[in-house]
């Protein structure tokens, strides 16, 4: 036998195609598995059954964390760091140290940006950019109760509510739609 035919003569994962320590969790005659790739592919397509024979596997799938701005623990600490102590003070600061209340605005949202763009390929957009603007607004509620300037005010809470609106009903209402009926599974 050549050396092709007895790698195909040998099972591997349907999914990383690796083979291993498998196992055979549903009723498909000819489907192995790993048991790492088996949950992580269900956590991910949150399913609670196999997409070929339809068995329904016995498990609990973990629901994520409702403040996750990354899937790297550290990007989590940074951002939620840099929001409440970085940005909730920032405007008071500049406010306090001179500056005019729409000056601070423009500067503290500038601020905004720059740090979303340079973030913005290693966090979940929405989740973050939600929550910095909360931060940022909350600090410059401070600067518009000293000067009555509320026009931004509110215009800052409308775009965080807009954006954390997003954040909320992008994992619970806007799925991939499926040909088959997933009502059981949810």
């Amino acid at each position: 036998m050549s050396d092709l035919e007895e790698a195909l003569e040998e099972p591997t994962c349907r999914i990383c195609f690796e083979p291993g320590n498998l196992i055979q969790p549903c009723d498909c005659k000819t489907s192995y598995i790993h048991k790492e790739c088996l949950m992580k592919w269900l956590n991910t397509s949150r399913r609670t059954n196999c997409e070929i024979c339809l068995f329904d596997y016995k498990i609990k799938l973990k629901k994520p964390p409702v403040l996750l701005f990354s899937e790297d623990p550290i990007f989590n600490r940074n951002i939620m760091i840099l929001g409440v102590l970085g940005l909730v003070p920032l405007s008071p600061v500049l406010f306090y140290t001179g500056l005019d209340a729409l000056d601070v605005y423009y500067a503290v949202n500038i601020l905004y940006l720059c740090l979303v763009f340079a973030y913005v390929k290693y966090v979940k957009v929405f989740s973050t950019l939600a929550f910095w603007k909360m931060c940022l607004t909350t600090g410059f509620t401070v600067v518009a109760v000293e000067t009555g300037r509320y026009d931004h005010f509110i215009f800052d809470y409308g775009v965080s509510a807009i954006l954390a609106l997003a954040c909320f009903c992008k994992n619970r209402f806007l799925r991939p739609i499926n040909n088959e009926d997933n009502t059981q599974n949810e």
